[in-house]
Order: C-alpha cells, then structure tokens, then sequence
C-alpha cells in the first residue's frame, strides 16, 4: 500500500485488523466510521505521512504498536469510549506535541508515548477514574501515587516529583533531554527500569532513604551526570542501573543495598573509585566492565560476603576468588595471591596497563573472558593447578607471544587464545583431554607442541596439532611461514576451522583417506589462488563431507588423481627488469614454475646532472636506479635557472647576498633543488661571480626569461 494516500472505511467494518496498514507510508488522511470497534496492533505501523486521525467513539480499544513511528501525526482525537490504550500503540510519534486522554480510559500500558520527542503534554479529563495530570502536563494514575510519564518534549530544566508519588513508572523520564535537576521526594520508594535512561542533561540525583529499589538501566546513559547520593534505604540496584554515565566519578553504595544487577556501573568512563558497604551479599556480573579510570573498588570491613586489598582488587570475603581488578590501577606486574583458587569471569578484562601476570598453583580456573583484551599483556604464568581455561579467557592479548600450559589444565575452551596476534608458540601439557577447535582462532601462531605424555593430542614436526592417533587435523599454525603442506595418509578428518586463515600456503596435498572437512576449515577466500592436490579421483572428492562456509574451496584449483608429488620451493626475487618467480621441485625430480611476481622497476632518489643550468641555457641530466646501477631517463632537460634563491617571486640584492654568504661558507639552509638556483653562470661553483651576475639582472643589465 506504498501510494495509498487516503481512504474511508466503510460502515460495515466493525474492526481495524493488525497491520492493516502497515508500512502504508504515503498515506495521509484515513476516516474511520463508528461501526469500528477496536484497531489491531501495528494497524497504522510507520505510516509516516499521516498528519492527524480521529478516533470515534464507537472504538473500546487501541491494540500495541497501533500508531509506531506516524513520524507527521500532529493531532490525534481518542473518542470517549475506548478504555484501554496498548505498549507503544504513539511510540515515536516524533510531530506530535499534546493529547488527551478521555474519562473512558481505564488501562495505558507501558511505553505509549516513548520516543515522543516534541510532546509537551498529556492531559487527562477531570472525569477519568483512573488516570490523571497535573499543570506540567504529566501523567499520573487517579490519586497521583505513580508518576507513570513526563512529556519529553516539556522545555523545564527542573522537576519537584509531588510528595503524593510512591513510585516512579518504566520510561517515565526517558530521554528527557532538558531536565538538569529532578527532586525525588522522601515519598518515593522504588524508581522503575528505565526511568531517567538517556536523560542527557541530568547532573546530579539524590535518591531517598525511602526508595528501596533502583530499576534496571534506571539511569542507563546519563552522559552529564556527575554526582550520586544513593539513599540508606536503597536494597537493590538493578542490571545496568547507572550504565554509561560517563561522567560519574565517584559513588558510595550504602550498607542497606545487599544486591547490585549486572553491569550497573558498566562503561563509567570517569569512574575512579566506588565503595561498597558492608550489607551487599550479592554483585552481578561485568558490574565494573569498561569502567577505564576504575583505581580502586573498596569494601567495607563488616562485609561477610566480599572485601578488597591494598590495590583495591576486589574478592570475595575469604579472597579465594579473584572477582574484579581495577581497569585504572596503573600497575604492570600482578601476583595472583596463594589463597585464590578461581580468577572470575572478566576479571581482568580490558586492563590495557598490565604486562605481567602470575597465576599461583592454589588457582583451579580461569574464568570467561578473565584476561580479555589485555592488550599489553606480555607475559602470563599458569600455575600447575589450573585445570580450565575458560571461553575467551585470553581472547585479544595482542601482545602474548609464548603460552606454556601446564599438565594440570584439562580443558582448553572456545576462544580462549583467539586473536593473540602476536603469539608465536603454544606448548600443551600432558593433561589436556578437550580442546575447543577455535581455541586458537585468528591467533598468529607457528608452532603448537603437544606433550609426549598426552593421552589425547599430538604435534607434528611442523608444528601441526592432532589428535593422539593423527586421524584428525585439529589446527594448522597460521603463522606458518612454508608455503607446502601435506596432510598425512592417516587423516581422515580435517577439523572445524583447521586452515581458516591462508597466510603462505600454495600448496596444500590431501590424502584420499579424508572422509569430512568441517566446517570453516578452508574458510579465507585467498585459498582461491592456492593448489589442493587430492591423491583420488573427482568423484571420490565429491563423496567427502564437506561442512558450512569453506569459501576458499569454492574457487580454488583442485588437482584429482595426485600422485603423492611433495614440493619443496625455491623463490627468485625480481629484480629492476625481471620477473620473479616460485620453482617447485619434488624428490622424483618432478618440477613446475609459478606464483610470478612484477618486477620492481628502477628506483632512483635524485638526479645527476651531466650538464649545469645557468641562467643562459638549460643543462642535461639522468638519474641511476639505487638497486641495479642501470641508468635511466637519460638526456632529460635541466631547466634554465631563474636565481630567486628566497623564493619571494623577485630576483634582488637579497638574493645576490644569499649566495654571498653560501660563497664564504655560511649554511642557507636550502635544498639540493634550490642550491642549484645559486650557481647562476653553471660553472659548479658558487662564488661572488655568481652573486655580481644576480645583482646586474636585478638592475635590468642582464636580460632573462623568466
């Protein structure tokens, strides 16, 4: 219904179905009749050309998503019978600036007016029992205990919440961008999820010890606020409560609050310090995550659940689990303390400071995303207790170049070295019996060793990991620097992602005894240009398993019926005029040429002149390439030399007195480009001569072409 741009209902439709006219954008004028009795949800969903609408009085109820996104709709009139209004039914309703409630509503969902940018009041008839507004045009229930929504639209840089409201609805205040002070008053005993979120000029807030609960993401995003008083009766913070309050410095959680949500204070940028009283029995996770100013975390001593040492780590009481290290502390080297048996789930996560950790014996896991993103992180010692590694526990240390994991470790889960782009050697202890096939996605590693004594995986001399019996390829080293590789005969499967990044491969043999790639093995496009030589017949390939997203070998040449060639490589550079090139040569003396390369050409840095400008005729030169001695650009022209040395377009008594001072030794401090404009007779010295020809042509004696 794209063109559709008016229409009349007839009278014999009694109801409006859901998304009716959704998406009918041109349509800009709809009368609908008093035989309809209810409009489905999303039955005007984005038509955005719709200025006004009237709804008669025939009509019991407003579905969900009714009117989202009538980004032109300026006037609406609700007729007095409906009674119930659905969540968002004028969500994003951008134009519309005021509306009325009728006496007959007697239920409004939550979010029916959010996104209202330019809405400046909701009034409510004096007859509605259940709803009501005061003289600011917000929207209460019918004895003013529940404050349920302020116009965004309303200019007021400050609000005093009446003394009759209890509670503070969903969304209440969201995006409420004028606002720059809200009083809560003692009345007030929980704010609700949302609340004042995104409330951008908001700077500071008092919460009551009246209010018992702080919704989720309550405050999320307030970019201004500076300052939190958080009330002594306060019991719960919700998830992501105080969210991207960027400019947050500093807040003190009293002894009454026992739980804080996940990530509450996540991403406060400015957040340097934060106490946390002695009554809380239970932190979310990523509570702290992002917070890049973070120096310390302080518990209160009477904390039977939690405490913190001199660095300002926090633990939990006993200290046996490591829960959170400050991403500020500006420490570099960091020993894990005996008593810690668990480091948590992100518990160093982006600390970008650090370059040294030691993680005792006494420490059985290593959680979630523990040294995420630890990109200075140089060194990490494994204690001999470990016996996890979770999902991600390393995933980023850009700077790790050597893991050593000892035989104590059993398990070694996704991601947990992905992305170390500098990591060249990984040497897996005798215990491991489970490794996640992406453990070491996207890592540049060389080489893998596997212990002798390890039951379940094993190394080739390459550096290639397997299974113990070599049947399965489980991770070719991407940093590899050989150019040809054959999978031995004993392979049957290549694994999940086994080759995914090319990086010099050319070559790539693969034995007839495969059954199955998995998925990702081949997955980089630049295998496109690689040799997969396949010792059996096309059809047989056909019959292999080949898993999801192998994209390297949709385009890549596949050579069947191999006769087991194995190539070693000798590459000759180009030179200046030659190509360069890879010969490939097999034991039985079987050899081809390929992988040429452009020559370099010739690469000079300046001319030599075989013949001086001067101001009387031009001169001659060529230059020689850097690299083979071959000249080049022979018999190019020098130009006539026009002796304006200090470049101010005039050629004068200052000019002849540079090259005076050049004469007698004094450094000008001009190029090779420009010396050259100072021997004006080209006779390859610089002297008064030079100077005397310079002073006549500025007083007209000699005549140049300039």
């Amino acid at each position: 219904c794209e063109s559709l741009t008016s229409i009349t209902i007839p009278d014999s439709v009694t109801s409006i179905g859901s998304s009716a006219f959704y998406y009918c954008e041109s349509l800009t004028s709809i009368t609908i009749p008093d035989s309809v009795t209810s409009i489905g949800s999303s039955a005007f969903y984005y038509c955005e050309s719709l200025t006004s609408i009237t709804i008669p009085d025939s009509v019991t109820s407003i579905g969900s998503w009714t009117f989202y996104d009538c980004s032109s709709l300026t006037s609406i009139t609700i007729g007095a019978g409906v009674t119930s209004i659905g969540s968002y039914a004028f969500s994003d309703c951008k134009s519309l600036t005021s509306i009325t409630i009728p006496d007959s509503v007697t239920s409004i969902d939550n979010d029916v007016f959010s996104s209202c940018n330019s809405l400046t009041s909701i009034e409510v008839n004096n007859g509605n029992q259940y709803y009501s507004s005061d003289s600011f045009g917000v929207l209460y229930n019918k004895d003013k205990t529940k404050l349920i929504q302020y116009p965004r639209g309303n200019e007021r840089t400050t609000f005093v919440i009446p003394d009759s409201v209890t509670s503070i609805g969903v969304d209440a205040f969201e995006y409420c961008n004028s606002l720059t002070s809200v009083t809560i008053p003692d009345s007030v005993t929980s704010i609700g999820s949302w609340t004042f979120s995104n409330c951008d000029s908001l700077t500071s807030i008092t919460i009551p010890d009246s209010v018992t609960s702080i919704g989720e993401y309550a405050f999320w995003s307030c970019n201004s606020l500076t300052s939190v008083a958080i009330g002594n009766g306060v019991t719960s913070i919700g998830n992501s409560a105080f969210s991207g309050c960027s400019r947050l410095t500093s807040i003190t959680i009293p002894d009454s609050v026992t739980s804080i949500g996940n990530s509450a204070f996540s991403y406060c940028n400015s957040l340097t310090s934060i106490t946390i009283g002695a009554g809380v029995t239970s932190i979310g996770d990523d509570v702290f995550s992002s917070c890049n100013s973070l120096t310390s975390i302080e518990v209160n001593d009477g904390n039977q659940y939690y405490s913190s040492d001199s660095f300002g780590v926090l633990y939990n009481k006993d200290k046996t689990e490591l829960i959170k290290y400050p991403l500020g502390n500006e420490r570099t080297v960091f020993v894990i303390p005996d008593s810690v048996t668990s480091i948590g789930d992100y518990a160093f996560c982006g600390c970008i400071g650090i370059t040294s950790v030691t993680i005792p014996d006494s420490v059985t896991s290593i959680g979630e995303y523990a040294f995420g993103y630890c990109s200075s992180l140089i060194s990490v010692t494994i204690g001999n207790g470990v016996t996890i590694i979770e999902y991600g526990a390393f995933w980023g240390c850009s700077n790790l170049t050597n893991i050593t994991i000892p035989d104590s470790v059993i398990s070694i889960e996704t991601g947990a070295f992905a992305f170390c782009d500098w990591v060249e050697s990984v040497t897996i202890g005798a215990g491991v019996t489970s490794i996640s096939p992406d453990s070491f996605f996207y890592s540049w590693l060389t080489s893998i060793e596997v212990s002798d004594d390890n039951q379940y995986y094993s190394n080739d001399s390459f550096g290639v990991l397997y299974n113990k019996d070599k049947t399965e390829l489980i991770h070719y080293p991407i940093g590899n620097e050989r150019t040809t590789f054959a999978i031995p005969d004993s392979v049957t499967s290549i694994g999940v992602a086994a080759f995914y990044f090319k990086y010099k491969l050319k070559i790539i043999t693969i034995p007839d005894s495969v059954t199955s790639i998995g998925m990702l093995a081949f997955m980089d496009d630049g295998y496109s240009d690689t040799d997969f030589y396949y010792y059996g017949t096309e059809e047989e390939w056909n019959n292999i398993s080949i898993g999801m997203d192998n994209y390297g070998l949709m385009n890549a040449t596949i050579h069947f019926n191999h006769s087991n060639h194995l190539y070693d490589s000798l590459v000759t550079p180009p030179t200046c005029t030659e190509q360069g090139y890879t010969t490939y040569t097999c034991e039985c003396s079987d050899s081809y040429i390929s992988d040429y390369v452009d020559a370099t050409g010739h690469t000079s840095d300046e001319w030599i002149y075989d013949t001086l400008p001067s101001i009387y005729e031009a001169g001659k030169k060529h230059k020689e390439c850097n690299v083979c001695g071959d000249i080049f650009e022979e018999d190019a022209v020098a130009e006539k030399i026009i002796p304006d040395i200090n470049g101010d377009g005039k050629i004068n008594s200052m000019d002849a007195l540079i090259i005076l001072n050049i004469s007698v030794g004094k450094d000008a401090g001009l190029s090779k480009e420009e010396m050259l404009k100072t021997d004006a007779n080209g006779d390859g010295k610089i002297n008064s001569m030079d100077a005397l020809i310079v002073l006549n042509i500025s007083v007209g004696n000699i005549k140049i072409d300039e």
